[in-house]
């Protein structure tokens, strides 16, 4: 910080060296700047006040002297009572273009308040914030000082992957100025990428509207689509992300958050998460080092088997984030993908001491986006030795053990749970219901029936296991119902059906559950018409599946909404719709998703081969051949109808 020029009130003379020493220490260890020592500055400053303004190139070589990657030079002007500070920021190795100029202006009174906006300012310019049109706001939005120095802190750590540690400099910054609407915004959308987050986004971003009326028409815009995003409200998030895009087509938050929007809400429309490419390259093109963007183009290169583009993305994560929150997850899709057995089996030892969310990566890198099933059921023994432990806001991640074993093809009698059934027998059963349902093969009645009586006696309330699935507990009639209905339709029991009809349309009551009633019942009566070959009636029930958020928020069974997809897209395939069955085959991606993907990859090759990609239809069916390998012997067949289509 250089000495300023003064004109126009002697009385303000004290400043001209004072702004030196109020700017060196107001910033002087702010978001990981460091401040040359003002006495050192001021001894070196030997030219005239002019002469500082007029010749940044001398000042420059002043700054290189003293070690120093920036520098500030300015002017106090007073007119009339009036006080306007002006600043110049310049980087040392750039002299003769400004990095910025900030001017604040107000009474001289408040000269204090002044000082911290231009050094606010200042900050926001030099910060390395993941989006600086909104550091630059955040500067304009907060009279705090200290808040905005916690979340240009914040907004470092997130760009660099450590979402944690952001997390923590938001909450700082709020506490700092419970006023500060950005402050609430960004914590809000730290949800999901740091463990134990224990936030609500959607009271965070509540909040953030009660002082939004400092925000610019930008930043109103984004809270707007993040509110859509956290409720759910995937049409809605898509919308407004992409007239963002249009309207600011340089603005790193808007691209990406239609990438997260189309990555993980647009499948409940039948997108496919492989829709937010464009828009996550796009934010790479912007921000070359975003850690965020960067993973999500690794699952889906690691996903679409495009491994040298996955290689590139790994290597480029890990030489520009070596510490980031996702090193062992971009590791693992990469070790995986390519089958490397040293690399896997050095995962596998570190994921004993890994934490929650670095176990819960390495269990989708190894179902969802790579199908290595000999990782995946190698993770689940860390998974489980968890269980005792685990942080409550990831004890639905227990809830997914039974899908390794479901992707193998073991439906009708039910593999091992790899300590599973010690705790619950009956989740298992639920998922394996689900599947059996839409499942080709032949299926012994008897095993229908005891999967049935399975499913209608389940009490997990009883069971340490019911803390996996809390939500869950309150809607036990319907799901009971609601399971008992689909296998009574494989069964082709018609009193039992209509037995589960009537329980949930009894129960079918917004106020006692949300929907959640009415939409279990649209997929029972959609199996049973396709069971009678109507396809058009069931797709007409299932057109009344609602995803949005009221039932995803409050209650839900989520293992439903993949069901809702897979069944849409097999009534479409039934129809010969095969364009828009793709769509939908293509929406299913991770977590309960998973279990249906073997599935997927059967009929995704059966609609290759009607198109005549010979190619694409023997990479589809090998990849069901390999899943299934190892499947029930009784869905054996299917696996070598398949092996033959390959051939």
């Amino acid at each position: 910080m250089f000495p300023f020029s003064i004109r126009g009130s002697e009385e303000l003379s004290y400043l001209r060296e004072g702004m030196v020493d109020l700017l060196s220490a107001k910033l002087d260890g702010a978001a990981g700047l460091r401040s040359i020592d003002p006495r050192t500055v001021i001894s070196s400053a030997h030219t005239s006040d002019s002469s500082l303004s007029a010749q940044p190139s001398v000042v420059a070589d002043i700054s290189r002297r003293l070690g120093a990657g920036a520098f500030v030079i300015g002017d106090v002007v007073e007119l009339a009572g009036r006080v306007n500070v002006s600043g110049v920021l310049y980087d040392v190795h750039r002299s003769s273009r400004p990095v910025a100029k900030i001017s604040v202006e107000g009474d001289g009174a408040n000269l204090p308040q002044l000082v911290d906006q231009l050094a606010g300012q200042l900050l926001a310019a030099r910060a390395r914030a993941r989006d600086p049109a909104i550091a630059q706001l955040a500067a304009l939005t907060t009279h705090s000082l200290p808040a905005l120095t916690a979340f240009l802190q914040g907004e470092s750590d997130f760009r660099v992957g450590h979402a944690e540690a952001a997390r923590d400099a938001f909450r700082t910054a709020i506490r700092d100025d419970s006023t500060f609407a950005l402050a609430y915004i960004r914590l809000a959308t730290t949800q999901g990428w740091s463990s134990a987050s224990r936030i609500n986004p959607l009271e965070l971003l509540a909040t953030a509207r009660l002082y939004s009326s400092r925000l610019s028409p930008l930043a109103r815009q984004l809270l707007e689509g993040y509110d859509a995003y956290y409720h759910s409200d995937g049409a809605s998030a898509v919308e407004i992300f992409s007239n963002l895009t249009r309207t600011y087509p340089d603005r790193v938050e808007a691209w990406f958050m239609l990438g997260e929007a189309q990555s993980h809400l647009a499948l409940f429309t039948g997108h496919s998460p492989a829709d937010a490419r464009t828009a996550f390259e796009r934010t790479l093109a912007l921000d070359h080092d975003n850690p965020h963007a960067l993973v999500h183009l690794a699952r889906l290169a690691a996903s679409e088997q495009r491994y040298g583009d996955l290689t590139a993305l790994v290597g480029r994560y890990l030489a520009t984030q070596p510490d980031g929150d996702r090193v062992m997850e971009l590791r693992a899709l990469r070790a995986f993908s390519l089958r490397d057995s040293v690399e896997t089996a050095a995962l596998l030892s570190e994921s004993k001491r890994a934490g929650t969310l670095d176990l819960y990566a390495l269990y989708l890198a190894a179902t969802s986006y790579t199908e290595n099933m000999l990782a995946a059921n190698s993770i689940l023994v860390p998974l489980m030795d968890r269980a005792p432990r685990i942080e409550h806001e990831f004890a639905a991640v227990l809830s997914l053990v039974p899908v390794p074993g479901l992707m193998q093809g073991r439906l009708v009698r039910g593999g091992p749970g790899v300590g599973m059934d010690a705790l619950n027998a009956g989740w298992p059963a639920v998922l394996r219901s689900m599947l059996v349902i839409d499942a080709p093969g032949a299926f012994p009645a008897a095993n229908l029936r005891a999967l049935r009586d399975t499913v209608t006696a389940w009490r997990p309330g009883a069971s340490e296991a019911a803390s996996f699935f809390p939500n869950e507990m309150k809607m036990l009639p319907q799901i009971r119902a609601y399971l008992s209905g689909l296998l009574s339709v494989r069964l082709r029991d018609m009193a039992a059906v209509d037995s589960s009809v009537a329980t949930l349309r009894a129960i079918a009551q917004p106020a006692n559950d949300s929907g959640v009633s009415q939409n279990l019942l649209h997929l029972v009566l959609a199996e049973e018409a396709r069971s009678r070959g109507h396809l058009d009636e069931a797709m007409h029930e299932l057109e009344q599946f609602q995803f949005a958020a009221r039932h995803y928020v409050t209650f839900s069974f989520r293992p439903a909404y993949a069901q809702a997809r897979f069944l849409r897209a097999e009534i479409l395939h039934g129809l010969g719709r095969d364009d828009e069955a793709v769509h939908w085959y293509s929406s299913l991606s991770e977590q309960y998703d998973a279990m249906y993907l073997p599935l997927v990859h059967l009929r995704m090759g059966e609609i290759a081969a009607r198109r005549g990609d010979k190619v694409e239809a023997a990479r589809q069916y090998g990849r069901f051949a390999s899943l299934w390998k190892n499947c029930d012997p009784e869905l054996q067949p299917v696996v070598g109808r398949a092996r033959r289509e390959v051939q």
